[in-house]
């Protein structure tokens, strides 16, 4: 069994068999890029249970290099988790966590409010240990360097949850690591969300890019996961590293601050809380739609995009519903002719905080085409020479990582841009101007789609 000291970065799920390992996630600001130990990682090659594998004669099977007794297979196979051990102990329908809180300097205002949080969408409840308490498994809340928490429970001794130099949502953050969640990009079926560029990542770091064999229990793939890792983390010289397949997300990634709905669902499914909720409401089977589940009220949680007491009418996909509501100017246009401009052009730019995606999509064999009538945003700075308040992307295939980047007026009257296949993607960013009591004078662009045919393509 491989053993390491190894650095490793969380900004931002599911549960994972991490087995015979001491794991410590760490929570930084998406502009700082800290480091943390990991002691001896080690994996099972596990995706999902049940599964066909092959038994040795005793009943056992060896996985990799951990070897599962016949009872332990069975247990998993049973309540089809790889990590029961990591799950905290649950009595009588309830997981009652107790706490301590070991630094004087602990925020206790936005921990109390990442509790909060975490008690009000789930079965569990955090119970601040008194002085004289001797128990030795609890969470420990103290400032050790970083953010960072340990994953998951283990048994007599405490975990660790690091709440130094936390984000705005590093206490809810950890504290979902250190109640058995990982990452969204470490689950076992991020390949079919994302592209994972390693050779952009810096070498000592790639390790954090592993896919981990997680359990998804069908709760899918989300973007604005609170457990998820911005595109660019641990990037050389910035460089990105993921990019979205959805890439309407492509900026989007991490930016989620607050428990998602399938961050929700996913902790009560792997705690059964769902299950006992049912059975408190005298349902046979699951009533909520669409998603959606049964909360501990007998109501039904419902994802966005849906409508009705159980969720049950389909308005529109959870990601077109989040596209809707956080980033309302993304959109995709397949239009040939389409006219196509920024935000309040040419006089009315906002000013607040604005982010966006533009995909120009054209049919097979054909080329997405963007022609420049008119482009004027913040300059580039002049003492480091690169777009900071606001700039424009241009990428020309999902499949490319790293676009142009344009801010002031770069882009000449006329200029035009092609894909190398049939998507064209513009990523815009302005800055929170009224933070620093500005006001954005600037036009924006205005731009036309068109398409080409490509040669040889067929």
């Amino acid at each position: 069994m491989e053993s390491a000291i190894t650095r490793h970065h969380s900004e931002t799920s599911s549960l994972v068999s991490w087995s015979s390992a001491v794991i410590v996630v760490k929570m930084v600001r998406r502009e700082t890029l800290q480091t943390f130990l990991m002691l001896c990682l080690c994996l099972a090659n596990i995706d999902a249970a049940p599964m066909d594998v092959q038994r040795r004669a005793d009943g056992s099977v060896l996985i990799a290099d951990i070897l599962y007794s016949a009872e332990q297979w069975d247990r998993f196979l049973d309540k089809n988790l790889l990590a029961m051990e990591r799950l905290w102990p649950k009595k009588d329908g309830v997981v009652n966590i107790f706490y301590k809180i070991s630094d004087p300097g602990v925020d206790t205002t936005a921990l109390n409010s990442a509790i909060a949080a975490w008690e009000a969408k789930t079965c569990i409840k955090f119970s601040k240990m008194a002085e004289s308490d001797e128990r030795v498994d609890y969470m420990n809340f103290w400032l050790n360097k970083f953010c960072y928490a340990t994953i998951g429970y283990w048994e007599g001794k405490p975990t660790p949850v690091s709440l130094a130099d936390c984000p705005e949502r590093g206490p809810t953050h950890e504290i979902g690591h250190a109640l058995g969640m990982v990452h969204e990009q470490s689950r076992s079926d991020r390949d079919d969300n994302i592209i994972v560029y390693m050779a952009n990542i810096k070498p000592a770091m790639k390790h954090n890019y592993d896919k981990g064999p997680t359990i998804n229990f069908e709760v899918p793939y989300d973007y604005y996961s609170l457990m998820q890792y911005h595109d660019r983390s641990f990037g050389i010289d910035g460089k990105r590293v993921m990019v979205a397949k959805d890439v309407r997300f492509q900026t989007l990634m991490g930016d989620g601050d607050k428990i998602a709905h399938w961050n929700a669902k996913l902790m009560n499914t792997m705690y059964k809380c769902t299950d006992d909720w049912l059975k408190a409401c005298k349902q046979e089977s699951e009533p909520c739609k669409n998603g959606g589940y049964t909360q501990k009220d007998c109501s039904c949680a419902c994802p966005l995009g849906t409508t009705g007491d159980k969720c049950e009418n389909l308005v529109m996909s959870y990601r077109d519903a989040l596209i809707k509501q956080f980033s309302p100017y993304t959109s995709v246009i397949s239009t040939s002719g389409a006219e196509v401009v920024s935000p309040g052009y040419p006089d009315k730019a906002p000013s607040t905080k604005t982010q966006y995606t533009q995909v120009f999509r054209a049919e097979k064999c054909q080329r997405a085409v963007v022609t420049f009538q008119d482009f004027q945003i913040e300059p580039r700075s002049a003492s480091k020479n690169r777009c900071g308040f606001s700039y424009l992307e241009i990428r020309s295939d999902v499949s490319v990582p790293e676009g142009k980047i344009f801010c002031g007026e770069e882009i000449e009257k006329g200029t035009a841009f092609k894909s190398d296949k049939s998507e064209l993607i513009l990523h815009y960013m302005n800055n929170d101007y009224t933070k620093f009591g500005k006001e954005n004078k600037y036009r924006g662009y205005k731009a036309t789609f068109t398409t080409e045919a490509i040669p040889t393509c067929s």
